[in-house]
């Protein structure tokens, strides 16, 4: 599969079972203090859709009880690709786990 990114990068997305697995999580800020759990969602929904269209593999997101979200992605090795994604859907990153 061929992927085209919006920022510039093009590359083969590998096969799941080719390379080994170094999760990552990215914590993104809410579109405000007071937003509503609805802003939330929908905030998560167009990172995830930015992040497809630039062919980065998502293991999963959402949204925590205090209003906090992540997403959750496969490979550390996406991360100056991911923040170049969401910087240009103006979706702020909040902090990012790298586990060892």
């Amino acid at each position: 599969m061929r992927c085209e990114s919006k920022v510039g990068l093009t590359h083969l997305a590998p096969h799941p079972h080719l390379e080994g697995i170094a999760f990552m999580q990215i914590f993104l800020q809410p579109p405000n203090p007071e937003a509503p759990s609805f802003e939330v969602d929908f905030q998560i929904q167009q990172a995830i859709a930015a992040l497809r269209r630039s062919c980065i593999v998502i293991q999963g997101a959402g949204r925590f009880g205090d209003g906090r979200s992540a997403i959750t992605l496969q490979r550390d090795t996406d991360l100056t690709t991911v923040q170049a994604v969401l910087e240009l859907a103006r979706i702020r990153i909040s902090h990012i786990v790298i586990p060892n």
